[in-house]
């Protein structure tokens, strides 16, 4: 009898619970972009998901180089890279070597960043003139290995319609103009500011104009843009402040806040 005035009791103190409670953030999904504190987390997660893409970015740039092969590499592992024999039977990369997921996170900030209020919107400006940077600098790497690349510059937010995911490759120059236009739009808003958003493991406006002398040397020889791209490239590059360091400095834990590191 008692046992069952104690389980009549539970019972009605328990119908009297609110058992659906509110979450106590308020970092919601339809609210997620009202705060700046929001914001700056995507954006340091999208430093912390680059760094992953490392080894893709050695497997894609130095490897392929006149740098490796010949007896520099002790086993032929990877071995049709650094012969560069690479064609459609024989692909390095499976789903473009995940760069697409990437650029979602980019593409997610450069989309609602503009909307965040911040307490420094000169802070804001910056941030997107890294990610802006940091996207023209992955289509660069996309283009000088595939050419032809799918143009994604919206965030993933539907995946029910699979034939819209489907997107086809832009032709080379189409890529090209856009990687132009991103590198532009970083110049624009960073401006004037030369320094380091807080280190040099951010991107910076330093950044932006070696990729753009980078990109106007590439497109001016592979490409064929001839003397105007090399021009482009020779005012892009003399803009960069900073003096050069001695080549033996630029390595070890010691010289990580070099000057002559520009990104890190």
């Amino acid at each position: 009898m008692k046992r069952n005035i104690l389980l009549g009791l539970s019972l009605l103190f328990l119908g009297a619970c609110e058992l659906e409670t509110p979450p106590e953030s308020d970092l919601t999904y339809t609210g997620f972009w009202n705060k700046e504190e929001a914001a700056k987390s995507v954006h340091s997660g999208v430093y912390s998901r680059f760094r992953a893409y490392g080894y893709t970015m050695w497997l894609m740039g130095e490897l392929r180089s006149d740098i490796w092969g010949g007896k520099a590499i002790e086993n032929s592992h990877n071995q049709d890279l650094y012969t560069n024999d690479i064609n459609i039977t024989k692909v390095a990369f499976n789903n473009w070597g995940d760069w697409y997921t990437m650029l979602h996170y980019i593409n997610d900030f450069i989309k609602n960043a503009p909307q965040t209020p911040f307490s420094n919107e000169n802070e804001k400006k910056n941030m997107l003139a890294q990610m802006y940077g940091l996207r023209a600098y992955i289509y660069y790497t996309m283009l000088k290995s595939w050419g032809d690349v799918p143009l994604v510059t919206e965030p993933l937010q539907n995946v029910n319609n699979l034939t819209a995911l489907k997107k086809a490759r832009a032709p080379k120059s189409e890529v090209l103009a856009f990687i132009k236009q991103d590198i532009q739009r970083s110049l624009d808003l960073f401006e004037n500011n030369e320094n380091f958003y807080r280190d040099n493991v951010y991107w910076s406006k330093r950044a932006t104009l070696i990729l753009k002398g980078d990109v106007f040397l590439w497109s001016g020889k592979v490409l064929g843009g001839g003397a105007a791209e090399f021009t482009e490239a020779k005012n892009a590059l003399s803009q960069v402040s900073g003096a050069l360091v001695p080549y033996e400095n630029l390595w070890g834990i010691d010289n990580e806040k070099k000057v002559g590191l520009v990104f890190a």
